[in-house]
C-alpha cells in the first residue's frame, strides 16, 4: 500500500475506498452469513455500507440504513465469533464493513483507510483453502491487487467504474466461498 497516496486522498475519497473494500468483501461475507442462517442480518450490513457510499457521493445521510447496518454488523460479529474458520473470516470482514459504515457520519482519515485495507488483508490471509479456477493464487494476492487498482482508480476520479468493479469482485469472492461450501461432487 502506498502510504503517500493514501494520505493524499480527501476524506470523501478515503471514505469511498473504505466502502469499496467492504463492497468487494460483501459477496464472501453474505455467503458465509447465509451458511450460518444470518443472511437477512448481513443484507442490513450491505445496505448500510451502500448508504455510506451514497453519502460520500453527495447523497443524503440515510441514518436508518446506516444505524441498522452498524447494529447488524456488530450483532453478526458477536454471534459468529466462535463458529469456526469461515466465521473468523466473516468476523474480520465485518470489521471492514463496520469501519465503512461509520464513515457515513464521520470524516475518514488516511489512518482509517489504512486500517480498513489492513483488516481486509488480514481477512484474506485467513482463507487457507484453494481458490479454484480464478485468476489469482490466493485471496491475499487478489485483495492486494484490488487495493492497488482501487487507489489508482480513485485518484483518476473514475468512481462509477470503481463501484462496478467492486461489485464484480464481490461476485468472485462469493463464488470462492460457495465453492468451498459445496459438497464434493457438486458443481
Amino acid at each position: 500500500m502506498d502510504d503517500r497516496a493514501v494520505d493524499s486522498l480527501s476524506p470523501r475519497d478515503s471514505g469511498t475506498l473504505c466502502c469499496i473494500t467492504a463492497i468487494r468483501w460483501s459477496g464472501a461475507l453474505g455467503a458465509i452469513s447465509r451458511s450460518f442462517g444470518f443472511g437477512d442480518d448481513y443484507d442490513s450490513v450491505d445496505r448500510g455500507v451502500r448508504a455510506a457510499l451514497s453519502r460520500h457521493q453527495g447523497g443524503e445521510l440515510q441514518i436508518d440504513r446506516v444505524s441498522e447496518g452498524f447494529a447488524s454488523s456488530w450483532y453478526l460479529a458477536t454471534v459468529l465469533f466462535t463458529k469456526g474458520e469461515l466465521a473468523a473470516i466473516c468476523v474480520k470482514g465485518l470489521h471492514v464493513s463496520t469501519f465503512a459504515i461509520v464513515t457515513a457520519t464521520e470524516d475518514c482519515t488516511g489512518q482509517v483507510l489504512r486500517t480498513v485495507l489492513e483488516t481486509a488483508m488480514e481477512a484474506a490471509r485467513l482463507w487457507h483453502w484453494p481458490v479454484g479456477p480464478v485468476p489469482f493464487s490466493d485471496l491475499a494476492a487478489f485483495e492486494s491487487k484490488c487495493q492497488e487498482e482501487d487507489i489508482a482508480q480513485i485518484m483518476s476520479g473514475d468512481i462509477a467504474s470503481l463501484i462496478a468493479r467492486a461489485d464484480a469482485e464481490s461476485r468472485i469472492l462469493r463464488s470462492v466461498v460457495e465453492a468451498r461450501q459445496s459438497p464434493p461432487g457438486r458443481p
